[in-house]
Protein backbone atom coordinates (compact mmCIF):
# COMPACT_ATOMS: atom_id res chain seq x y z
CA UNK A 1 0.00 0.00 0.00
CA UNK A 2 1.44 3.49 -0.83
CA UNK A 3 2.02 5.67 1.98
CA UNK A 4 1.75 3.74 4.60
CA UNK A 5 3.03 5.00 7.87
CA UNK A 6 6.52 3.76 9.03
CA UNK A 7 6.08 0.82 11.72
CA UNK A 8 10.22 1.26 12.59
CA UNK A 9 10.65 1.43 16.62
CA UNK A 10 11.13 4.80 18.56
CA UNK A 11 14.62 5.06 19.88
CA UNK A 12 15.17 5.37 23.26
CA UNK A 13 18.10 8.18 23.00
CA UNK A 14 17.93 10.92 25.75
CA UNK A 15 20.23 12.64 23.49
CA UNK A 16 18.40 13.26 20.59
CA UNK A 17 15.23 14.74 22.72
CA UNK A 18 18.01 17.11 24.77
CA UNK A 19 16.66 20.22 22.82
CA UNK A 20 13.32 19.19 23.64
CA UNK A 21 13.27 18.26 27.14
CA UNK A 22 13.14 22.09 28.98
CA UNK A 23 10.36 22.93 26.56
CA UNK A 24 8.64 19.83 27.23
CA UNK A 25 8.95 20.28 30.97
CA UNK A 26 7.88 24.20 30.80
CA UNK A 27 5.04 23.21 28.52
CA UNK A 28 3.65 21.06 31.02
CA UNK A 29 4.02 23.37 33.57
CA UNK A 30 2.17 25.92 31.45
CA UNK A 31 -0.73 23.21 31.27
CA UNK A 32 -1.15 23.00 34.89
CA UNK A 33 -1.32 26.97 34.95
CA UNK A 34 -4.33 26.50 33.12
CA UNK A 35 -6.14 23.97 34.86
CA UNK A 36 -5.51 26.05 38.03
CA UNK A 37 -7.20 29.24 36.15
CA UNK A 38 -10.60 27.15 35.35
CA UNK A 39 -12.24 28.46 38.04
CA UNK A 40 -10.62 31.98 38.01
CA UNK A 41 -12.70 35.17 36.28
CA UNK A 42 -15.83 35.87 34.14
CA UNK A 43 -16.16 38.44 31.37
CA UNK A 44 -20.37 39.36 31.16
CA UNK A 45 -19.82 40.66 27.94
CA UNK A 46 -17.96 38.31 25.26
CA UNK A 47 -18.07 35.80 27.85
CA UNK A 48 -21.59 36.04 28.69
CA UNK A 49 -22.63 36.11 24.88
CA UNK A 50 -20.98 32.84 24.49
CA UNK A 51 -23.16 31.48 27.97
CA UNK A 52 -26.62 33.18 27.04
CA UNK A 53 -26.02 31.29 23.65
CA UNK A 54 -25.00 27.81 24.53
CA UNK A 55 -27.16 27.41 28.20
CA UNK A 56 -30.55 28.40 25.68
CA UNK A 57 -29.74 28.84 21.63
CA UNK A 58 -32.94 28.50 20.80
CA UNK A 59 -33.53 31.95 22.36
CA UNK A 60 -31.67 34.00 19.85
CA UNK A 61 -34.04 34.80 16.91
CA UNK A 62 -30.36 36.72 14.64
CA UNK A 63 -27.30 34.62 14.48
CA UNK A 64 -24.87 33.79 11.82
CA UNK A 65 -23.18 31.42 14.97
CA UNK A 66 -24.39 28.47 15.92
CA UNK A 67 -22.09 27.14 18.14
CA UNK A 68 -23.97 27.67 21.25
CA UNK A 69 -26.08 24.23 19.57
CA UNK A 70 -22.86 22.32 19.56
CA UNK A 71 -21.65 23.22 23.52
CA UNK A 72 -25.05 23.14 24.95
CA UNK A 73 -25.36 19.24 25.71
CA UNK A 74 -21.96 19.90 27.07
CA UNK A 75 -23.15 22.33 29.41
CA UNK A 76 -26.00 20.20 29.84
CA UNK A 77 -23.87 17.21 30.95
CA UNK A 78 -21.82 19.69 33.64
CA UNK A 79 -24.74 20.72 35.09
CA UNK A 80 -25.04 24.30 34.22
CA UNK A 81 -21.31 24.48 35.51
CA UNK A 82 -19.17 27.05 33.53
CA UNK A 83 -15.83 25.34 35.42
CA UNK A 84 -16.80 21.81 33.56
CA UNK A 85 -17.53 23.26 30.61
CA UNK A 86 -14.14 25.14 30.34
CA UNK A 87 -12.75 21.75 31.68
CA UNK A 88 -14.42 19.83 28.57
CA UNK A 89 -13.36 22.36 26.10
CA UNK A 90 -9.51 21.78 27.33
CA UNK A 91 -9.71 18.16 27.16
CA UNK A 92 -11.04 18.51 24.03
CA UNK A 93 -8.38 20.93 22.42
CA UNK A 94 -5.39 18.84 24.48
CA UNK A 95 -7.05 15.69 22.96
CA UNK A 96 -7.04 16.54 19.60
CA UNK A 97 -3.55 19.08 19.72
CA UNK A 98 -1.57 15.47 21.17
CA UNK A 99 -3.23 13.20 18.70
CA UNK A 100 -2.50 15.70 15.12
CA UNK A 101 0.99 15.61 16.81
CA UNK A 102 1.37 11.95 17.09
CA UNK A 103 -0.09 11.54 13.67
CA UNK A 104 2.26 13.78 12.58
CA UNK A 105 5.05 12.41 13.97
CA UNK A 106 3.70 8.79 11.74
CA UNK A 107 4.46 11.17 8.82
CA UNK A 108 7.24 13.59 9.25
CA UNK A 109 9.81 13.56 6.44
CA UNK A 110 12.74 12.88 8.43
CA UNK A 111 14.04 9.27 7.94
CA UNK A 112 15.14 8.97 11.63
CA UNK A 113 12.13 8.08 13.62
CA UNK A 114 12.15 10.48 17.05
CA UNK A 115 13.15 9.36 20.25
CA UNK A 116 10.07 8.46 22.87
CA UNK A 117 11.48 11.37 25.28
CA UNK A 118 11.43 13.70 22.04
CA UNK A 119 7.60 12.53 21.29
CA UNK A 120 6.24 13.25 24.96
CA UNK A 121 7.95 16.63 25.24
CA UNK A 122 6.77 17.62 21.75
CA UNK A 123 2.98 16.30 22.29
CA UNK A 124 3.56 18.25 25.56
CA UNK A 125 4.66 21.68 23.90
CA UNK A 126 2.34 21.05 21.28
CA UNK A 127 -0.85 21.19 23.29
CA UNK A 128 0.39 24.04 25.21
CA UNK A 129 0.76 25.80 22.21
CA UNK A 130 -2.80 24.99 20.96
CA UNK A 131 -4.05 27.48 24.06
CA UNK A 132 -2.39 30.63 23.34
CA UNK A 133 -5.67 32.14 22.15
CA UNK A 134 -6.34 31.67 25.41
CA UNK A 135 -3.88 34.92 26.35
CA UNK A 136 -6.45 37.03 23.95
CA UNK A 137 -9.98 35.53 23.97
CA UNK A 138 -12.02 34.07 27.22
CA UNK A 139 -11.73 30.82 28.34
CA UNK A 140 -14.89 29.81 28.36
CA UNK A 141 -15.76 27.84 24.83
CA UNK A 142 -17.31 29.79 22.10
CA UNK A 143 -17.40 29.72 18.04
CA UNK A 144 -13.69 30.15 18.09
CA UNK A 145 -12.79 27.49 20.01
CA UNK A 146 -15.04 25.31 17.81
CA UNK A 147 -13.42 26.91 14.78
CA UNK A 148 -9.92 25.78 15.93
CA UNK A 149 -11.54 22.03 17.09
CA UNK A 150 -12.87 21.81 13.15
CA UNK A 151 -9.56 22.45 11.75
CA UNK A 152 -7.60 20.28 14.28
CA UNK A 153 -9.75 18.29 13.38
CA UNK A 154 -9.99 18.45 9.71
CA UNK A 155 -6.03 18.15 9.56
CA UNK A 156 -5.55 14.59 11.51
CA UNK A 157 -8.66 13.20 9.63
CA UNK A 158 -7.04 14.05 6.83
CA UNK A 159 -3.52 12.64 7.91
CA UNK A 160 -5.62 9.31 9.19
CA UNK A 161 -7.54 9.42 5.18
CA UNK A 162 -4.71 10.19 3.16
CA UNK A 163 -2.04 7.83 4.68
CA UNK A 164 -4.33 5.14 4.66
CA UNK A 165 -3.95 3.96 8.03
CA UNK A 166 -7.51 4.69 9.52
CA UNK A 167 -9.20 5.95 6.03
CA UNK A 168 -13.06 5.43 7.23
CA UNK A 169 -12.26 7.41 10.81
CA UNK A 170 -10.31 10.09 9.04
CA UNK A 171 -13.36 10.46 6.51
CA UNK A 172 -15.42 10.39 9.38
CA UNK A 173 -13.24 13.27 11.12
CA UNK A 174 -13.47 15.74 8.22
CA UNK A 175 -17.11 15.75 7.41
CA UNK A 176 -17.72 16.10 11.32
CA UNK A 177 -15.06 19.11 11.07
CA UNK A 178 -16.85 20.14 8.47
CA UNK A 179 -20.32 20.07 10.45
CA UNK A 180 -18.04 21.83 13.20
CA UNK A 181 -17.05 24.43 11.45
CA UNK A 182 -20.12 25.57 9.30
CA UNK A 183 -21.83 26.00 13.30
CA UNK A 184 -18.86 27.84 14.94
CA UNK A 185 -17.88 30.69 11.92
CA UNK A 186 -19.11 30.01 8.29
CA UNK A 187 -16.51 31.97 6.89
CA UNK A 188 -13.67 29.32 8.52
CA UNK A 189 -15.57 26.61 7.29
CA UNK A 190 -15.49 28.20 3.69
CA UNK A 191 -12.07 28.74 3.63
CA UNK A 192 -11.31 24.88 5.63
CA UNK A 193 -13.56 23.61 2.42
CA UNK A 194 -11.87 24.83 -0.12
CA UNK A 195 -8.19 24.19 1.58
CA UNK A 196 -9.37 20.42 2.47
CA UNK A 197 -10.83 19.94 -1.42
CA UNK A 198 -7.51 21.65 -2.81
CA UNK A 199 -5.07 19.71 -0.87
CA UNK A 200 -6.96 16.38 -1.06
CA UNK A 201 -4.88 13.65 -3.07
CA UNK A 202 -7.86 12.23 -4.49
CA UNK A 203 -6.40 9.88 -7.44
CA UNK A 204 -4.90 8.02 -4.21
CA UNK A 205 -8.46 8.30 -2.40
CA UNK A 206 -10.89 5.12 -2.07
CA UNK A 207 -14.75 5.53 -1.61
CA UNK A 208 -15.07 4.40 2.09
CA UNK A 209 -13.76 7.95 3.53
CA UNK A 210 -15.40 10.10 1.05
CA UNK A 211 -18.46 8.19 2.05
CA UNK A 212 -17.44 8.21 5.58
CA UNK A 213 -17.05 11.84 5.11
CA UNK A 214 -20.34 12.97 3.49
CA UNK A 215 -22.20 10.78 6.49
CA UNK A 216 -20.40 12.40 9.30
CA UNK A 217 -20.95 15.87 7.95
CA UNK A 218 -24.67 14.77 6.53
CA UNK A 219 -26.05 13.26 10.00
CA UNK A 220 -25.38 16.09 12.77
CA UNK A 221 -26.93 18.38 10.03
CA UNK A 222 -29.93 16.53 10.25
CA UNK A 223 -30.08 16.24 13.82
CA UNK A 224 -29.51 20.23 14.47
CA UNK A 225 -32.28 21.11 12.37
CA UNK A 226 -34.74 18.93 13.92
CA UNK A 227 -33.60 20.70 17.42
CA UNK A 228 -33.81 24.19 16.19
CA UNK A 229 -37.00 25.78 16.69
CA UNK A 230 -39.06 25.78 13.37
CA UNK A 231 -36.32 23.16 11.75
CA UNK A 232 -35.37 23.63 8.58
CA UNK A 233 -37.66 26.77 7.68
CA UNK A 234 -36.54 28.22 11.43
CA UNK A 235 -33.05 27.39 11.40
CA UNK A 236 -33.27 29.37 7.59
CA UNK A 237 -34.83 32.42 8.78
CA UNK A 238 -32.68 32.38 12.24
CA UNK A 239 -29.44 32.46 10.12
CA UNK A 240 -30.48 34.85 7.44
CA UNK A 241 -31.57 37.11 9.83
CA UNK A 242 -28.71 36.78 11.36
CA UNK A 243 -26.36 37.41 8.36
CA UNK A 244 -28.07 40.76 7.84
CA UNK A 245 -27.43 41.77 11.85
CA UNK A 246 -23.80 40.89 11.33
CA UNK A 247 -21.60 44.42 12.06
CA UNK A 248 -18.08 45.33 11.59
CA UNK A 249 -17.79 42.76 8.90
CA UNK A 250 -17.98 44.80 5.81
CA UNK A 251 -14.69 44.18 4.24
CA UNK A 252 -13.67 40.11 4.84
CA UNK A 253 -11.12 40.16 2.33
CA UNK A 254 -8.50 42.84 3.17
CA UNK A 255 -4.73 43.18 4.26
CA UNK A 256 -4.37 44.63 7.16
CA UNK A 257 -1.69 46.21 9.08
CA UNK A 258 0.99 44.07 10.77
CA UNK A 259 2.37 46.05 13.79
CA UNK A 260 6.48 45.46 14.86
CA UNK A 261 6.54 45.06 18.57
CA UNK A 262 10.45 44.96 19.14
CA UNK A 263 10.22 44.07 22.64
CA UNK A 264 8.21 40.60 21.58
CA UNK A 265 10.47 39.81 18.32
CA UNK A 266 14.19 40.20 20.10
CA UNK A 267 13.05 37.55 22.87
CA UNK A 268 11.81 35.74 20.38
CA UNK A 269 14.94 35.43 17.82
CA UNK A 270 17.16 34.89 20.98
CA UNK A 271 14.81 31.69 21.38
CA UNK A 272 15.06 30.51 18.08
CA UNK A 273 18.75 30.76 18.11
CA UNK A 274 19.34 28.96 21.08
CA UNK A 275 17.27 26.43 19.90
CA UNK A 276 18.60 25.91 16.94
CA UNK A 277 21.97 25.94 18.65
CA UNK A 278 20.79 23.12 20.62
CA UNK A 279 19.63 21.08 17.77
CA UNK A 280 23.34 21.92 16.17
CA UNK A 281 24.93 20.17 19.77
CA UNK A 282 22.48 17.72 20.05
CA UNK A 283 23.25 16.34 16.19
CA UNK A 284 26.83 16.33 17.34
CA UNK A 285 26.34 14.11 20.24
CA UNK A 286 26.28 16.80 23.07
CA UNK A 287 23.51 15.92 24.90
CA UNK A 288 24.33 18.01 28.42
CA UNK A 289 25.06 21.34 25.92
CA UNK A 290 21.98 20.84 24.11
CA UNK A 291 19.85 20.33 27.15
CA UNK A 292 21.09 23.75 28.36
CA UNK A 293 20.68 25.44 25.31
CA UNK A 294 16.95 24.22 24.70
CA UNK A 295 16.60 26.07 27.93
CA UNK A 296 17.00 29.66 26.49
CA UNK A 297 13.60 29.96 25.36
CA UNK A 298 12.49 29.44 28.54
CA UNK A 299 15.22 32.06 29.98
CA UNK A 300 14.75 34.75 27.24
CA UNK A 301 10.37 34.17 28.73
CA UNK A 302 11.40 34.68 31.91
CA UNK A 303 13.32 37.83 31.29
CA UNK A 304 11.46 39.48 29.07
CA UNK A 305 8.29 38.87 31.47
CA UNK A 306 10.27 40.43 34.35
CA UNK A 307 11.38 43.19 31.90
CA UNK A 308 7.56 44.14 31.00
CA UNK A 309 6.82 43.76 34.61
CA UNK A 310 8.90 46.66 35.65
CA UNK A 311 8.18 48.67 32.87
CA UNK A 312 4.24 48.19 33.33
CA UNK A 313 3.69 46.83 29.84
CA UNK A 314 3.24 42.95 30.86
CA UNK A 315 -0.83 43.84 29.95
CA UNK A 316 -0.16 44.84 26.57
CA UNK A 317 1.72 41.78 25.50
CA UNK A 318 -1.15 39.60 25.12
CA UNK A 319 -1.86 41.44 21.85
CA UNK A 320 1.71 41.64 20.51
CA UNK A 321 2.63 38.32 21.29
CA UNK A 322 0.62 36.78 17.86
CA UNK A 323 2.62 39.24 15.44
CA UNK A 324 5.87 37.88 16.96
CA UNK A 325 5.12 34.61 16.35
CA UNK A 326 3.88 34.96 12.93
CA UNK A 327 7.40 36.34 12.13
CA UNK A 328 8.90 33.61 13.92
CA UNK A 329 7.58 30.74 12.79
CA UNK A 330 6.43 32.17 9.15
CA UNK A 331 10.48 32.32 8.96
CA UNK A 332 11.19 29.03 10.02
CA UNK A 333 8.59 27.64 7.80
CA UNK A 334 10.34 29.20 5.06
CA UNK A 335 13.52 27.63 6.42
CA UNK A 336 11.84 24.57 6.67
CA UNK A 337 10.58 24.72 3.01
CA UNK A 338 14.11 25.29 2.03
CA UNK A 339 15.43 22.47 4.09
CA UNK A 340 13.23 20.02 2.48
CA UNK A 341 13.54 20.49 -0.97
CA UNK A 342 18.36 21.01 -0.44
CA UNK A 343 17.94 17.29 1.18
CA UNK A 344 14.84 15.92 -0.89
CA UNK A 345 15.68 12.82 -3.58
CA UNK A 346 14.60 12.73 -7.13
CA UNK A 347 11.19 10.46 -7.16
CA UNK A 348 11.60 10.12 -3.50
CA UNK A 349 8.88 13.09 -2.46
CA UNK A 350 5.90 11.93 -0.30
CA UNK A 351 3.00 13.61 -1.96
CA UNK A 352 1.02 13.37 1.44
CA UNK A 353 3.49 15.04 3.41
CA UNK A 354 3.75 17.88 1.11
CA UNK A 355 0.00 18.21 0.73
CA UNK A 356 -0.30 17.86 4.49
CA UNK A 357 2.36 20.26 5.38
CA UNK A 358 -0.02 22.60 2.41
CA UNK A 359 -3.26 22.26 4.96
CA UNK A 360 -1.62 22.51 8.21
CA UNK A 361 -0.15 26.17 6.57
CA UNK A 362 -3.56 27.20 5.18
CA UNK A 363 -4.99 26.34 8.73
CA UNK A 364 -4.45 29.65 10.21
CA UNK A 365 -5.68 31.83 7.22
CA UNK A 366 -8.89 29.94 7.71
CA UNK A 367 -9.22 30.54 11.42
CA UNK A 368 -8.82 34.28 10.94
CA UNK A 369 -10.95 34.73 7.83
CA UNK A 370 -14.06 36.60 8.88
CA UNK A 371 -12.85 38.03 11.82
CA UNK A 372 -13.82 42.25 12.77
CA UNK A 373 -9.81 42.01 14.40
CA UNK A 374 -6.42 42.71 13.11
CA UNK A 375 -6.41 39.17 10.43
CA UNK A 376 -2.34 38.74 11.74
CA UNK A 377 -3.27 39.05 15.41
CA UNK A 378 -6.05 36.27 14.42
CA UNK A 379 -3.32 33.71 12.25
CA UNK A 380 -0.96 33.82 15.45
CA UNK A 381 -3.13 32.64 18.06
CA UNK A 382 -2.62 29.40 16.39
CA UNK A 383 0.61 29.02 14.94
CA UNK A 384 0.64 25.78 16.55
CA UNK A 385 -0.33 24.18 12.99
CA UNK A 386 2.44 25.92 11.54
CA UNK A 387 4.87 24.55 14.23
CA UNK A 388 3.15 20.91 13.29
CA UNK A 389 4.23 21.94 9.20
CA UNK A 390 7.40 22.42 10.26
CA UNK A 391 8.32 19.31 12.38
CA UNK A 392 6.77 17.05 9.35
CA UNK A 393 8.87 18.67 6.97
CA UNK A 394 12.23 18.44 9.24
CA UNK A 395 10.97 16.07 11.53
CA UNK A 396 12.22 16.71 15.13
CA UNK A 397 16.02 16.72 15.45
CA UNK A 398 18.51 19.24 13.99
CA UNK A 399 18.42 22.93 14.18
CA UNK A 400 15.51 24.09 12.19
CA UNK A 401 12.97 21.43 14.45
CA UNK A 402 14.85 22.22 17.89
CA UNK A 403 14.53 26.46 16.79
CA UNK A 404 10.83 25.63 16.27
CA UNK A 405 10.47 23.78 19.30
CA UNK A 406 11.98 27.18 21.03
CA UNK A 407 9.89 29.13 19.87
CA UNK A 408 6.68 27.32 20.37
CA UNK A 409 8.21 27.05 24.04
CA UNK A 410 8.67 30.84 24.30
CA UNK A 411 5.35 31.78 23.33
CA UNK A 412 3.50 29.20 24.93
CA UNK A 413 5.28 30.11 28.49
CA UNK A 414 4.87 34.03 27.60
CA UNK A 415 0.70 33.16 27.20
CA UNK A 416 0.55 30.80 30.05
CA UNK A 417 1.81 33.69 32.46
CA UNK A 418 -0.19 36.40 31.09
CA UNK A 419 -3.20 34.92 30.34
CA UNK A 420 -3.82 35.44 34.63
CA UNK A 421 -2.25 38.24 35.04
CA UNK A 422 -4.09 39.97 31.98
CA UNK A 423 -7.28 38.01 31.55
CA UNK A 424 -9.42 38.96 29.10
CA UNK A 425 -12.13 42.08 29.89
CA UNK A 426 -10.92 41.32 33.52
CA UNK A 427 -8.18 42.33 36.36
CA UNK A 428 -5.53 39.99 37.42
CA UNK A 429 -6.49 36.71 38.51
CA UNK A 430 -4.09 36.38 41.27
CA UNK A 431 -6.40 37.92 43.91
CA UNK A 432 -9.83 36.51 44.12
CA UNK A 433 -12.86 35.63 46.09
CA UNK A 434 -15.20 32.77 45.65
CA UNK A 435 -18.64 34.77 43.95
CA UNK A 436 -21.90 33.49 43.24
CA UNK A 437 -21.88 34.31 39.52
CA UNK A 438 -25.53 33.62 38.56
CA UNK A 439 -28.75 33.23 40.03
CA UNK A 440 -28.85 29.34 39.19
CA UNK A 441 -25.79 29.48 41.94
CA UNK A 442 -22.88 29.04 39.59
CA UNK A 443 -19.54 30.08 41.33
CA UNK A 444 -16.54 31.00 40.69
CA UNK A 445 -13.53 32.81 41.77
CA UNK A 446 -13.84 36.86 40.67
CA UNK A 447 -10.73 39.77 41.63
CA UNK A 448 -12.83 41.75 44.85
CA UNK A 449 -14.23 44.62 42.67
CA UNK A 450 -15.72 42.44 40.21
CA UNK A 451 -17.28 40.38 42.88
CA UNK A 452 -19.10 42.90 44.47
CA UNK A 453 -20.56 44.10 41.30
CA UNK A 454 -21.52 41.25 40.37
CA UNK A 455 -23.18 40.16 43.81
CA UNK A 456 -24.79 43.33 43.18
CA UNK A 457 -26.00 42.88 40.02
CA UNK A 458 -27.76 39.86 41.10
CA UNK A 459 -29.27 41.18 44.07
CA UNK A 460 -31.15 43.19 41.55
CA UNK A 461 -32.32 40.18 39.23
CA UNK A 462 -33.53 38.59 42.43
CA UNK A 463 -35.19 41.97 43.48
CA UNK A 464 -37.38 42.49 40.52
CA UNK A 465 -38.29 38.90 40.17
CA UNK A 466 -36.62 37.93 37.32
CA UNK A 467 -37.05 34.51 35.87
CA UNK A 468 -36.52 32.27 32.89
CA UNK A 469 -39.97 33.47 31.74
CA UNK A 470 -38.40 37.27 31.70
CA UNK A 471 -37.73 38.79 28.87
CA UNK A 472 -34.69 41.30 28.85
CA UNK A 473 -33.36 43.22 25.80
CA UNK A 474 -29.85 44.98 26.42
CA UNK A 475 -29.26 47.86 24.62
CA UNK A 476 -25.93 48.72 26.30
CA UNK A 477 -24.11 46.21 24.03
CA UNK A 478 -21.85 45.67 26.61
CA UNK A 479 -23.97 43.60 28.79
CA UNK A 480 -25.03 40.28 27.12
CA UNK A 481 -23.94 38.13 30.45
CA UNK A 482 -26.28 39.89 32.73
CA UNK A 483 -29.07 37.87 30.84
CA UNK A 484 -27.59 34.52 31.63
CA UNK A 485 -26.41 35.81 35.36
CA UNK A 486 -30.06 36.08 36.01
CA UNK A 487 -31.12 33.06 34.09
CA UNK A 488 -33.45 35.40 31.82
CA UNK A 489 -34.00 34.79 28.07
CA UNK A 490 -33.00 37.75 25.57
CA UNK A 491 -35.77 39.44 23.53
CA UNK A 492 -33.35 39.35 20.63
CA UNK A 493 -30.18 37.75 19.63
CA UNK A 494 -27.37 37.01 22.39
CA UNK A 495 -25.82 40.45 21.63
CA UNK A 496 -27.11 42.99 20.32
CA UNK A 497 -23.93 45.12 19.72
CA UNK A 498 -23.84 48.79 18.83
CA UNK A 499 -20.57 51.01 17.76
CA UNK A 500 -20.47 50.33 14.25
CA UNK A 501 -22.37 52.26 10.64
CA UNK A 502 -24.30 48.90 10.93
CA UNK A 503 -25.35 48.12 14.12
CA UNK A 504 -29.08 50.18 14.39
CA UNK A 505 -29.94 48.66 11.51
CA UNK A 506 -28.75 45.09 12.58
CA UNK A 507 -30.90 45.95 16.43
CA UNK A 508 -33.76 46.67 14.28
CA UNK A 509 -33.19 43.06 12.05
CA UNK A 510 -32.93 41.11 15.42
CA UNK A 511 -35.23 42.40 17.25
CA UNK A 512 -38.30 42.88 14.62
CA UNK A 513 -39.64 38.72 14.86
CA UNK A 514 -39.60 39.38 19.19
CA UNK A 515 -41.08 42.98 19.28
CA UNK A 516 -44.64 42.25 20.45
CA UNK A 517 -42.50 40.66 23.47
CA UNK A 518 -41.44 44.48 24.02
CA UNK A 519 -44.38 45.27 26.14
CA UNK A 520 -43.10 42.46 28.87
CA UNK A 521 -39.74 42.80 28.51
CA UNK A 522 -36.81 44.50 30.72
CA UNK A 523 -34.18 47.07 28.90
CA UNK A 524 -30.62 47.47 30.13
CA UNK A 525 -30.01 50.96 29.28
CA UNK A 526 -26.76 52.95 29.05
CA UNK A 527 -26.46 55.95 27.14
CA UNK A 528 -23.57 57.68 25.84
CA UNK A 529 -21.65 54.57 26.07
CA UNK A 530 -19.55 53.73 22.39
CA UNK A 531 -20.89 50.45 21.93
CA UNK A 532 -24.14 51.20 23.32
CA UNK A 533 -27.52 51.25 20.60
CA UNK A 534 -29.30 54.49 20.21
CA UNK A 535 -32.03 54.99 21.65
CA UNK A 536 -34.38 55.04 18.69
CA UNK A 537 -33.80 51.33 18.22
CA UNK A 538 -37.37 51.21 18.48
CA UNK A 539 -38.81 53.76 16.90
CA UNK A 540 -40.30 51.65 13.95
CA UNK A 541 -42.94 50.13 16.14
CA UNK A 542 -44.20 53.28 18.19
CA UNK A 543 -41.91 52.83 20.50
CA UNK A 544 -39.59 55.59 22.84
CA UNK A 545 -36.32 54.95 25.16
CA UNK A 546 -36.84 56.41 27.64
CA UNK A 547 -39.84 58.31 28.08
CA UNK A 548 -42.39 54.71 27.56
CA UNK A 549 -40.46 53.01 30.60
CA UNK A 550 -39.59 53.91 34.36
CA UNK A 551 -36.12 53.16 35.76
CA UNK A 552 -36.50 50.51 38.31
CA UNK A 553 -32.88 49.67 38.94
CA UNK A 554 -28.99 50.42 38.72
CA UNK A 555 -26.25 48.45 39.13
CA UNK A 556 -22.48 48.94 38.22
CA UNK A 557 -20.57 47.66 35.42
CA UNK A 558 -17.10 47.13 35.66
CA UNK A 559 -15.47 47.99 32.14
CA UNK A 560 -11.95 46.69 31.89
CA UNK A 561 -10.33 47.16 27.74
CA UNK A 562 -9.92 44.61 25.98
CA UNK A 563 -7.71 46.35 23.23
CA UNK A 564 -4.93 48.83 23.58
CA UNK A 565 -7.51 51.08 21.64
CA UNK A 566 -9.67 51.55 24.18
CA UNK A 567 -9.28 53.27 27.55
CA UNK A 568 -8.41 51.83 30.90
CA UNK A 569 -10.63 50.29 33.00
CA UNK A 570 -13.84 52.31 34.56
CA UNK A 571 -16.93 51.62 36.81
CA UNK A 572 -19.98 52.54 34.64
CA UNK A 573 -23.95 52.57 35.63
CA UNK A 574 -26.25 50.28 34.25
CA UNK A 575 -30.07 51.24 34.66
CA UNK A 576 -32.57 48.98 34.15
CA UNK A 577 -35.92 50.25 32.38
CA UNK A 578 -39.70 48.66 32.99
CA UNK A 579 -42.46 49.41 30.08
CA UNK A 580 -44.83 51.66 31.72
CA UNK A 581 -47.30 53.22 28.15
CA UNK A 582 -45.33 50.65 25.33
CA UNK A 583 -47.97 49.09 22.52
CA UNK A 584 -46.62 47.67 19.58
CA UNK A 585 -48.85 48.06 16.97
CA UNK A 586 -50.05 44.72 14.99
CA UNK A 587 -49.51 43.19 18.13
CA UNK A 588 -52.23 41.50 20.79
CA UNK A 589 -52.37 43.74 24.25
CA UNK A 590 -51.21 41.83 27.34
Amino acid sequence: MPNQPRSAPIRHSLGAAAPWLVPGITATIGLIALLWSLPQGLDLTDEGYYLTEIAHPGDTTATALLFGWTWHSMYGVTGGSVVGLRLVAITVVTALSVALCLAVLRLQASEAPPARAAVACLAAVTAALAFVPLSVIPTTPSYNTLAWVSLAMAALGCALAWSHWRPVLGGALVGLAGFVAVTAKPTTALLLGLSVLATTPWRRMGRRPVVAAIVALVVPSVLLVLFVPGHLHGLVDIVSRGVDATVGHADLVRWDVYPRHWQVLLPLASAGLGGAAAGLLSQRRHPAAATVLGGVSVAAALVSLFVWWRRGTIADVDLMMPYGAVAGFGVLGLVAIGATRARARPGRTDVVVVRLAVLLASLPAAYAFGTNNNLWLWIGQVVVFWFLAIVLLVGTTGPVAAAAGALAAYVALVAAVITPLDPYRSGPLIDTEVTQVSLSGVTLRLPPDEARAVTELLAVGERLGVTRDTRVLDLTGLSPGVVWAWGAQPLASGWVLGGYVESLGAARTAIAPARCELPRALVLWEPGQRRAITDDVLAPWGVRVPDDYRAVATFPRISVPATLAEPNATVTTVTVLEPVSVSVPGCPQL
